[in-house]
């Protein structure tokens, strides 16, 4: 059911497919290239896809820009930067260590500061209105809380500090046997320190809300058009004008994880990820309604397989139309290591991030 198989061929006698639909030959844009530019020249590419441009102009010593709307096209193409192989167009050849890069999210941009200039309550009331809390002072075990979202309490970390695993450690320490099963931190995406969503300890998950290092003026006001992301295989290329939405709300997402044996094959167990729900966040004017959320907002699904805790490193994907085909089912039958991240994007671009172990797909 995968869109994606890396042993694909996608020119005779090649295994460079990386399952992107668009993906073109390192042959041909190294001939390209060779005729074009000079060693330590700049290559751009504003369409960059799987990356193709920038993974033959880093072998052939050119530095390269790419760009691309799309989160698989960028997930795509950090994984062929740090998987990459001296020779064009060979997979199995001698390893390359790539130079340095930096990937940037445009519309998280660093020059607004207007988070930084407000001052200790104007940010906490601004930021609780902007991810629409109930704004209430209130303390849990001498701990101070702003606010709460959906009946559960809501902490504005402060925006001058770190937010790390070891702050979640003594916050549960303090007031993770007073809580239900849930607790809200807001804070600049800057500052957080991890990569996932939340973060459980014990039986209390700590939902962290990510607010970017600027925020467009009258975000309420302003009538945004949101970029979409692929559904299908086919709308890969579909993109829109649109104006830039850098507000980070993760979609809201139910899962079950479990294996079970396959019918009718020959394997005896099969990793399975079902999804219950899906709905995204929507803030601005221009809200869109569906009829089944879950079967028409889900873009698409990615997931590494063995997660080190720093770099998603992009395993399998499934574009949103097959995963509501196979009724909301993802199934692959590749070993996984200890810990594995999966990302869920909504059609706005926005994603849900989660890191799981392999202890949490039981057996049926």
């Amino acid at each position: 059911m995968w869109d994606c198989d890396y042993t694909k061929p996608f020119i005779s006698g090649s295994l460079e497919y990386v399952g992107y639909p668009t993906q073109k030959p390192e042959g041909l844009l190294s001939r390209i290239l060779k005729n074009s530019t000079k060693d330590g020249d700049i290559v751009l590419d504003c369409f960059a896809g799987s990356g193709t441009t920038g993974v033959v102009a880093e072998k052939l010593g050119r530095k390269w820009i790419m760009v691309d709307s799309g989160k698989l096209a960028i997930y795509t193409i950090q994984k062929r930067m740090m998987d990459l192989k001296e020779d064009i167009g060979n997979v199995a050849g001698k390893p390359l260590k790539h130079k340095p890069f930096i990937l940037y999210h445009a519309g998280l941009y660093n020059d607004g500061k207007l988070l930084q200039q407000m001052k200790s309550d104007e940010y906490k009331d601004f930021v609780l209105e902007l991810f629409s809390c109930q704004k209430g002072d209130h303390k849990i075990n001498g701990m101070s809380m702003q606010g709460t979202l959906n009946n559960y309490s809501v902490m504005v970390f402060d925006k001058e500090n770190f937010l790390t695993y070891d702050f979640i450690d003594d916050l549960h320490k303090i007031v993770g046997s007073s809580i239900k099963d849930q607790l809200y931190l807001i804070a600049p995406v800057g500052v957080v320190g991890f990569n996932e969503d939340y973060v459980i300890r014990g039986k209390i998950k700590y939902v962290v809300l990510r607010i970017p290092n600027s925020i467009i003026e009258m975000i309420k006001d302003k009538k945004f058009t949101k970029l979409k992301q692929p559904r299908s295989v086919s709308d890969i290329n579909h993109t829109i004008d649109a104006v830039g939405f850098d507000f980070v709300y993760p979609p809201k997402v139910k899962t079950k994880y479990y294996t079970e044996k396959p019918k009718g094959k020959l394997i005896d167990r099969e990793y399975v990820i079902e999804i219950e729900e899906f709905e995204p966040i929507q803030l601005g004017m221009n809200v869109v309604e569906f009829k089944d959320s879950r079967a028409e907002s889900l873009a698409t699904v990615m997931i590494d397989f063995n997660y080190n805790g720093d770099i998603f490193n992009l395993s399998k994907h499934a574009f949103g139309d097959q995963i509501t085909k196979d009724g909301f089912r993802l199934t692959w039958d590749e070993e996984i290591g200890d810990k594995i991240m999966i990302i869920y994007i909504d059609i706005f671009g926005n994603e849900k991030r989660e890191v799981v172990s392999k202890k949490d797909f039981a057996r049926r």
